[in-house]
C-alpha cells in the first residue's frame, strides 16, 4: 500500500487547528445578563428546566418599603404561629415544653463544670426566651440584619431559563439567600433566606425565612419566618418533605431537622436531633462546605453530620438508634438509588444492611481526604475530588480509580455536575493569587475549570478578566455563570 508523506505545513496547520478547538472549548459566551439594581450573584443551582442564582441589591429600600416588609413579615410570623399551634398564648406554653427538655437534657449529659456555666434551671427559662425574642427583634426589625455586607437592600432569586430569559423573584430586605434546592418534580424552589441580626450590646438573633417558589408562576407560594433555623433547605426524593435545619439557642452544636409536609404545606412534628460541629473551613485557600444532612433515595431515611467526624444513618420515623459510620463526615454524598454513602476516607457504605460496600484505595493514602463528591451514572461511579484538587472516578463495584491526564491533574476544586451528568464544573483559584475588589467586596479570584465527566479530561478554562467567578449553575443547554455585576450565558 502507497502511503504519501504528510508536509510539515500541514502537520502545523493540523496542530494549530487541534489547539484552536481544544482551547475554545464546547462552551462560548453568547450573552451577558445585567438586571436593574443587582449583584453579587450567589449561591446558584442547577435544574433541568432553570438556573437558579440568589442575589443583593444595590438599591437601598426606602422608610416606605421597610415598614411595608415589616407589616409584611409581621404578618407571616403572627400565621405561621396562629396556624401552627392556635395562639401565641399556645406557642408560648409549647416553647415553656421545649426549655423543659432542653434543661433536663442538660441534667442528663452535660458535665458538672458545663451546669456551672450554663445552669439547667436558665436554660428552662432563656430557651423560650430566646426563641420568642429572635421573632419579636424580626417584627420590629427587618431592615436590621448586618450579614454577609452590610445593610444588603432588596434580596431575592434570579430564575434563568435554557434561552437565557432572566426573572427576578424578591424575597424580602436585608436577607441574604443562603439556600435552594428544585424539588424532584420541577414545581417548586425552596429558597432560604437569613435574617439574622445582631443588637449593638452584642445580643444575636437567629431567625431564617424559608420562600417556596412557584416555577410556573415565578412568585412566592408559601412563606415562614422561624426563630433558631441555621442553614440548608432540601426537598426529600419523593418530594413529599421539605427539611430544614435549626439550631439550639446558645449551644451551636446542638441541631434539629424538622420537616414541611408539602401536601399541606405546614410544618411536621417530627424533630430529628443531633450534634453536630460546624462544617465550613478554608482548605488550600479555597472555601469548603460539607453537608449537615442529605436523603438518602427513597425519602424515609436520613443521614446527618454528628459530632466526632461521623455519620448517622437513620429513618425519619421512629426512635431506632441510627447507623453510625465512624469517621469520614468532612464531605459526604449519597447514591440516587442504592442505599450506599460515600465517605471523605473513601468508604462506600451500605446503610440498609449497616456494613462497608467497597473501601477504595487512595492514591495518597490517609494523608488526603475527599473533599466533594457526588453518584453519577445510575451509581455505578463517585466522581470526587480531594485535598490535592485530584478529579477522580471511583467506579463503585471494583473500587478502581481513574484520573486524568497530566494536564487536567490537580485543576478541581469545589465541583457540580451538570444534569445530563456529561461535565463537571470546578471553581479553581486563578494563578498569582490575584484579589478583586467591588466597593467594599474583596473575593480571591477563581476562575472556572470544565471537565468532560467521564474522561476527566479538562475541556475549557472560563477566565474573568478583572473579576471572578462567584459561581455557577446549568439550566438545559445553558452554562450561566456569575461574577460581582452581571451573569454570563454560555452555550454549546
Amino acid at each position: 500500500m502507497l502511503t504519501k508523506k504528510i508536509p510539515n505545513w500541514m502537520k502545523i496547520l493540523l496542530l494549530l487547528l487541534t489547539v484552536t478547538v481544544w482551547a475554545g472549548g464546547p462552551w462560548h459566551r453568547v450573552k451577558t445578563l445585567r438586571l436593574p439594581g443587582a449583584f453579587f450573584f450567589t449561591p446558584a443551582l442547577s435544574g433541568g428546566n432553570y438556573a437558579a442564582f440568589g442575589y443583593i441589591s444595590k438599591a437601598k429600600p426606602t422608610p416606605a418599603e421597610i415598614e411595608a416588609e415589616r407589616k409584611r413579615i409581621r404578618s407571616i410570623i403572627d400565621g405561621s404561629i396562629k396556624r401552627e399551634y392556635g395562639s401565641w398564648e399556645k406557642y408560648e406554653e409549647a416553647m415553656k415544653k421545649t426549655g423543659e427538655k432542653a434543661a433536663e437534657k442538660e441534667r442528663e449529659e452535660a458535665s458538672a463544670w458545663t451546669q456551672k456555666l450554663m445552669p439547667p434551671s436558665l436554660v428552662k427559662e432563656a430557651v423560650p426566651l430566646f426563641l420568642k425574642g429572635a421573632l419579636m427583634w424580626v417584627m420590629a426589625h427587618p431592615e436590621a440584619q448586618s450579614e454577609p455586607f452590610g445593610n444588603l437592600g432588596k434580596t431575592g432569586v434570579v430564575l434563568l431559563g435554557g434561552e437565557g430569559e432572566a426573572t427576578q423573584v424578591p424575597i424580602g430586605i436585608d436577607q441574604p439567600v443562603v439556600s435552594l434546592d428544585f424539588s424532584p418534580d420541577g414545581r417548586w424552589l425552596a429558597v432560604l433566606s437569613n435574617m439574622s441580626s445582631e443588637e449593638k450590646n452584642g445580643k444575636i438573633h437567629i431567625v431564617g425565612h424559608i420562600s417556596v417558589i412557584d416555577l410556573s408562576r415565578k412568585k412566592v407560594a408559601h412563606e415562614w419566618v422561624l426563630a433558631n433555623v441555621a442553614d440548608q433547605v432540601r426537598f426529600s426524593p419523593d418530594g413529599r418533605r421539605l427539611a430544614f435545619l435549626v439550631v439550639k439557642p446558645g449551644a451551636p452544636y446542638e441541631k434539629a431537622l424538622r420537616f414541611i409536609d408539602t401536601a399541606r404545606w405546614k410544618i411536621e412534628k417530627e424533630t430529628i436531633p443531633f450534634t453536630s460541629v460546624q462544617h465550613t473551613g478554608k482548605g488550600f485557600r479555597m472555601k469548603r462546605h460539607s453537608p449537615y444532612f442529605l436523603f438518602l433515595p427513597g425519602g424515609e431515611s436520613i443521614a446527618l453530620l454528628l459530632k466526632g467526624n461521623s455519620i448517622g444513618c437513620r429513618p425519619i420515623k421512629g426512635n431506632n438508634p441510627p447507623f453510625t459510620v465512624r469517621g469520614g463526615g468532612g464531605a459526604f454524598a449519597v447514591a440516587k438509588a442504592h442505599p450506599w454513602l460515600f465517605d471523605d476516607n473513601g468508604r462506600l457504605w451500605d446503610c440498609r444492611r449497616e456494613r462497608l460496600h467497597l473501601k477504595v484505595r487512595r492514591p495518597h493514602g490517609f494523608m488526603f481526604n475527599y473533599t466533594a463528591a457526588s453518584f453519577i451514572e445510575g451509581d455505578r461511579t463517585v466522581l470526587a475530588v480531594d485535598h490535592t484538587r485530584r478529579l477522580q472516578r471511583i467506579d463503585t463495584r471494583s473500587g478502581r480509580i481513574q484520573t486524568g491526564d497530566a494536564r487536567s491533574r490537580h485543576k478541581g476544586g469545589p465541583f457540580f455536575v451538570s444534569p445530563d451528568e456529561r461535565y463537571a464544573f470546578a471553581l479553581y483559584p486563578a494563578k498569582g493569587n490575584e484579589i478583586v475588589h467591588y466597593g467594599p467586596l474583596r473575593r480571591r479570584k477563581m476562575d472556572l475549570n470544565i471537565f468532560d465527566a467521564r474522561t476527566l479530561r479538562l475541556l475549557q478554562t472560563i477566565d474573568l478578566p478583572g473579576s471572578t467567578v462567584i459561581d455557577a449553575a446549568v439550566a438545559g443547554e445553558s452554562l450561566f455563570v456569575g461574577d460581582f455585576e452581571a451573569l454570563y450565558l454560555y452555550r454549546r
